[in-house]
């Protein structure tokens, strides 16, 4: 054999051994992603603890969702059963028995009770599963910790910022009372209060009341009748019965025991008659508990990890107990979450708003139809004259009365309590604001060439009325057989100084125009009441073109300067099932956008030309289809998979608050049970694509 075959032979024998090779190993790769990764999930307390719910679901919503899982969950239930010796091992049997032959890729678990079992009980459990805790209120638990097996995130009580936010708003405040149910996590937190007050605080006088019955907390409360109130931990809070309470009746009765104000060290515990305070956060906790999952799931070991000790808490309050209290939003770190406030003043009446702007709005119209009426009555301007300065009046002293009955009406709605307003009718009616200036814009228009019209007629009824004099002196004197030449030549001269030709062909014309300014005053606002006329809680077979040319007029001033608009609606489509006002808010949302797409293209003012936007109906396999294109800058590739995200917008600071198209795929995915989708190509514009059923 050659050595030039020899060579061939053993090249070729090494590209086969390499892509048999590449091939297994992508093989086993595809499979190690699509294998089902285990996760055991144990919590300190029950299912309903507003502090393990939110736990949970920070931690289960913050997974890779690169992979697939099998979660498996367990309750200790210590705020309701003792957490001692005999119940560890009962529920170690349990488990035992439950998960026999059972080794999950990771272990979660929550609060100090169930890092506790696990220490314990986890090498006869899961004696090669790695652990990841959150809300382990022990912060010297590192010390004991087998890290080749443990990480996870520490809570931290935020006392001494606590302190000095009270020492802020309440300057005056003395003893601070602490309270808690006497258990594990209490006993932890009272550790570390009294070295943060002996270290930071030594001039503050403190005690503590603690104790896992309701009926001794409120007795030693009521007692002190009155103070600064600090929860520690109340979870455990038992009734006479010996049973755990909800912590709203935990809490209102604390409330109610004297004139306490009430600090919170935990988001949990922000109740009726809470304050709030520098809080823990177990959303917050659980998210950070889950990353550090996804690490050790994607091969990281525990002890690579240090312990999570970053500050997962926020600023929280409650803003009835700030009001009560007499405390300020100014006063509160910039950052602070505000529960409960109430709403804005145009928030709460807009819609009184818009309906007096309507009002308004027609009473105008009426105005303008009786000044042209005054054309018609020649004989009796006197008349018409003090008609019109009595109907003016009339006018002025309803828009008085309106504006009496609204300040009343205003006063009234004050004392009812301030109501919350659905977030889709909210932002209708913030577009409807918005629109405002544009439908006045093009009302002004017509309204203009119809007053200047007025003014013509009066003019020229003021020259026809001096020709008709001199004309009935001519009849006179033609009965009289006295026609002198003077008189007939004094007619001549008046015909040519009203320059009678021109007179006789622009009165027509003007009164033309004048009924043309009035249809499109009309069509406007007739535009403007449906759109903005809300519409019923039932779905309706309704006109779905004529939802869309309704808000294509009364949206004519957003898109008017940088694009036109291009409609091809199918005259055969049937009635769809609709709720007509949040469907034209859909339709308004995505027509804006559209709008703003083309305006960063070609300008504010359509300074580089206008743009195209095309809007088209149809019907397919028992859906109606609406398509929304336009020729703007088409959406960035990076920002398509977040564009329905409540509060993500592209646009500039000003333009835009995110809620639009998030509004938008609510209605019609949840409402409507339709689809809304998009194709884009960057540089070149946008479709929409709504698909609602025709069945509902």
């Amino acid at each position: 054999m050659s050595c030039y075959a020899i060579i061939t032979n053993i090249l070729l024998t090494f590209v086969i051994c390499f892509s048999i090779t590449a091939k297994t190993l992508a093989s086993a790769d595809k499979t190690a992603v699509l294998h089902p990764q285990h996760i055991f999930i144990l919590h300190s307390y029950h299912q309903e603890y507003p502090w393990t719910k939110k736990q949970n679901e920070g931690f289960v919503g913050s997974l890779s969702d690169q992979n697939n899982y099998i979660i498996s969950t367990e309750y200790l239930d210590t705020k309701r059963i003792a957490f001692d010796a005999k119940y560890q091992e009962f529920f170690a049997d349990y488990l035992q028995k439950k998960y026999d032959n059972y080794s999950p890729d990771i272990v979660f678990c929550t609060d100090d009770n169930a890092l506790s079992f696990l220490r314990y009980f986890k090498p006869i459990l899961f004696p090669q599963s790695p652990v990841v805790f959150s809300g382990v209120n022990n912060l010297d638990i590192e010390q004991d910790l087998d890290r080749s097996q443990y990480t996870g995130v520490l809570e931290h009580k935020e006392i001494a910022l606590n302190i000095e936010l009270l020492r802020k708003i309440l300057p005056q405040s003395s003893e601070i009372i602490f309270l808690g149910d006497n258990s594990s996590t209490h006993q932890a937190i009272k550790q570390n209060i009294k070295e943060v007050i002996s270290e930071k605080f030594p001039d503050i006088p403190y005690s503590f009341i603690e104790n896992s019955h309701l009926s001794y907390l409120v007795d030693a409360l009521e007692r002190k009748n009155k103070g600064i109130v600090f929860l520690t931990t109340i979870g455990g809070v038992l009734d006479n019965q010996g049973s755990v309470l909800p912590l709203p009746e935990i809490i209102s009765s604390f409330a109610g025991a004297g004139e306490f104000t009430i600090i919170s060290m935990e988001d949990a515990y922000l109740e009726e008659g809470v304050l709030g305070g520098y809080v823990t956060n177990g959303f917050f906790q659980g998210k950070a508990a889950a990353l550090l999952a996804n690490k050790i799931l994607r091969g990281f070991f525990p002890a690579s990890m240090p312990l999570t000790k970053d500050n997962q808490n926020v600023y929280m309050f409650n803003y009835p107990e700030l009001k009560r209290k007499s405390i300020a939003v100014s006063q509160l770190p910039p950052e602070s979450i505000i529960l409960n406030q109430p709403q804005t003043f145009y928030e709460q009446y807009k819609y009184q708003i818009i309906s007096a702007l309507f009002l308004v709005l027609l009473q105008t119209i009426v105005i303008v139809i009786l000044m042209m009426n005054i054309n018609q009555r020649r004989r009796a301007q006197r008349g018409l004259k003090e008609a019109r300065d009595e109907l003016e009046q009339k006018v002025k002293d309803r828009t008085a009365e309106l504006e009496k009955e609204l300040t009343l009406r205003h006063e009234v709605e004050k004392e009812r309590g301030k109501l919350l307003a659905e977030r889709l009718h909210a932002q209708k009616l913030e577009s409807v604001g918005r629109l405002a200036a544009g439908i006045a814009h093009e009302i002004n228009t017509p309204a203009q060439y119809i007053g200047s019209n007025i003014q013509f007629m009066q003019e020229a009824f003021e020259d026809t009325r001096r020709l008709v004099a001199k004309l009935l002196e001519l009849l006179e004197a033609a009965k009289e057989e006295v026609v002198s030449s003077m008189l007939v030549e004094d007619i001549e001269r008046l015909l040519e100084e009203v320059d009678w030709e021109y007179l006789s062909e622009e009165i027509p014309q003007t009164i033309e125009q004048s009924q043309d300014g009035v249809k499109r005053v009309t069509s406007i606002v007739l535009a403007m009441k449906e759109f903005s006329h809300p519409g019923g809680k039932e779905k309706t077979p309704a006109n779905l073109n004529r939802i869309i040319e309704t808000t294509v007029t009364v949206a004519r001033n957003e898109w008017n300067y940088v694009a036109s608009v291009e409609t091809d609606l199918d005259s055969d489509l049937p009635p769809v099932p609709v709720l007509t006002d949040e469907i034209g808010q859909v339709i308004l949302n995505l027509l804006v956008n559209a709008t703003h797409a083309i305006a960063s293209k070609v300008g504010e003012n359509g300074e580089g030309g206008k743009g195209v936007i095309s809007i088209a109906t149809a019907c397919h396999d028992g859906w109606a289809e609406v398509r929304i294109a336009d020729s703007g800058t088409g959406i960035p590739e990076e920002a398509r998979e977040r564009i329905f995200d409540p509060f993500f917008t592209t646009k500039s600071v000003g333009k835009g608050t995110g809620q639009g198209l998030a509004i938008a795929y609510d209605v019609v995915t949840q409402k409507h049970r339709g689809t809304l989708a998009f194709e884009t190509e960057q540089g070149k514009g946008t479709t929409f694509i709504i698909r609602l059923p025709l069945n509902d």
